[in-house]
């Protein structure tokens, strides 16, 4: 390699580490100065141990925090029982992408967290039936809607357990 075409070469690696510093993307930096990408890319992996800067570049670009904080936040939120779509409008992300960084990396079984998040507010089994039959003598005169909205349940889990009480639903205004 004759002197001449090394400092052509010189030249072009300090128009690259330039361009570069000035935040120019790698495809726009081989454009204008008529090199592949492949000639941009390793002058400036060759340049990045006397450039430190160059390393950091991309923690520069943009108001969001790398990817390790953002993960670090998700995981954080999800453990504390956060929805996905809470920690998605938290964090600005989709919730695909939580979604996916909790199967790649986070790994918490939502399933399990989101029972344990969601007691049961209404009663159930024989405190249901219990309740029904309670509200139903208060108000022989109530439709089954009614009961359901005092009740806290479908206007079908009450006609199912007034009939499991035996009350006769097409004539069901005595008391159990």
């Amino acid at each position: 390699m004759n002197s001449n075409t090394r400092s052509k070469k010189a030249d072009i690696n300090q128009q690259i580490l330039q361009m570069r510093l000035n935040g120019m993307a790698y495809q726009k930096i081989a454009d204008t100065l008529g090199v592949s990408v492949t000639v941009v890319f390793y002058a400036i992996k060759k340049m990045k141990d006397q450039h430190p800067e160059l390393s950091n570049k991309n923690q520069t670009r943009g108001v969001k925090p790398p990817k390790q904080e953002l993960l670090i936040a998700a995981k954080s939120l999800l453990e504390k029982n956060y929805t996905i779509k809470e920690v998605a409008d938290t964090l600005g992300l989709s919730c695909g992408t939580i979604c996916n960084w909790n199967k790649k990396f986070i790994k918490i079984d939502l399933h399990n967290k989101r029972n344990e998040r969601k007691p049961i507010l209404y009663p159930s089994g024989s405190d249901l039936r219990i309740l029904i039959a309670k509200t139903y003598n208060e108000n022989t005169s109530a439709s089954l809607r009614e009961i359901a909205a005092k009740t806290g349940v479908s206007h079908q889990a009450v006609h199912a357990n007034l009939k499991a009480l035996g009350v006769d639903l097409k004539n069901h205004h005595k008391p159990i």
